[in-house]
């Protein structure tokens, strides 16, 4: 994995003009694997909304049962990005990514196989391990082929491949189960997982990664307490809207507000596609504090104003 350092303010670089930095981001393999993120997060996110509501119609899941449907995919990619990420220096991020192609790919094509919830549950997770050894690959990717001098810019506009998937999945899947049916959203699926195949031969060389021996039985080989603190911010703070992905469109069923549900998916994607791009070009000049604390106050203010009585306004969306 690359070295992760801290730079003083001193040791920044100048800032440069954003047409030079954009063209040094933008190289063949930056733009394959971008594109191989946002099609995988499309699909993954097209699935993941619809996964209770799915469970619940086909097999009369219980809503806490139908909701682990979606749950366990997010632990298949815990899953796939834990067993990976000492491997990567072993056999290389090229390997790595083909394998989680390839595990996505079977995973999806064994749905129109599965006669029962117990069996979705194991389709669930493996297709979520897929993602995860997946997103394993193609972060560490990213981070070696952005310019370090131009890696806050580079990673924000990477992040917002998986904004965009974040619009388009969720819009899509409700679309598809209120227009035609899961079977289509499953060959659509399918399909998305194909494609990125053929995209992943498209790529060049990749830059040599920096070996380290680790021993694949200690637990410091997968855990780095530098960054466990950092990680437990990360996890409370996305829980609550995890919760909101797996339930919206369930909720929105019950509401009568299928319309509204697949507008919030993209409105949220459109704030985050406008703010990436300037709060990557702020790190690489200001540093991280700039970001973060403002990011955790409007964080915790929306979360609060989607919870308050008033934010039932919103469900007065006509379908």
């Amino acid at each position: 994995m690359p070295a992760q350092r801290r730079r003083s303010p001193s040791a920044r670089p100048s800032p440069r003009s954003a047409r030079e930095a954009l063209r040094a981001i933008f190289n063949r393999n930056f733009t394959v694997v971008s594109g191989i993120n946002l099609l995988l997060m499309t699909a993954y996110y097209l699935m993941f909304v619809t996964s209770a509501d799915y469970a619940r119609a086909t097999y009369n899941a219980t809503l806490s049962t139908a909701g682990l449907t979606a749950g366990i995919m997010v632990i298949g990619c815990l899953v796939g990005r834990f067993a990976t990420g000492n491997m990567l220096s072993l056999l290389g991020c090229r390997v790595i990514l083909l394998a989680g192609l390839l595990v996505y790919a079977a995973s999806i094509a064994a749905f129109f196989w599965v006669p029962s919830l117990p069996l979705l549950f194991a389709q669930r997770l493996c297709m979520g391990i897929g993602v995860g050894i997946i997103g394993t690959a193609t972060g560490t990717i990213v981070a070696y082929v952005v310019p370090h001098e131009h890696h806050g810019l580079g990673i924000s506009i990477f992040t917002m491949s998986t904004a965009l998937a974040l619009a388009f999945g969720p819009f899509l899947g409700i679309q598809l189960i209120s227009h035609a049916s899961y079977r289509v959203l499953a060959q659509t699926c399918l399909g998305i997982g194909l494609a990125c195949i053929v995209m992943f031969f498209g790529m060049g060389r990749l830059p040599e990664m920096r070996h380290r021996r680790r021993p694949f039985l200690a637990l410091y080989s997968y855990v780095d307490p530098r960054v466990v603190r950092f990680s437990l911010v990360a996890l409370i703070t996305c829980l609550g809207y995890g919760c909101i992905q797996a339930f919206m469109t369930s909720y929105a069923a019950e509401r009568g507000v299928t319309a509204a549900a697949s507008i919030f998916f993209l409105l949220y994607a459109l704030t985050a596609l406008l703010t990436r791009p300037l709060s990557g070009r702020l790190l690489d000049l200001r540093g991280e504090n700039v970001i973060f604390y403002p990011a955790l106050v409007l964080t915790a203010l929306a979360l609060f104003l989607l919870a308050m009585p008033t934010a039932a306004l919103c469900c007065c969306w006509p379908d």
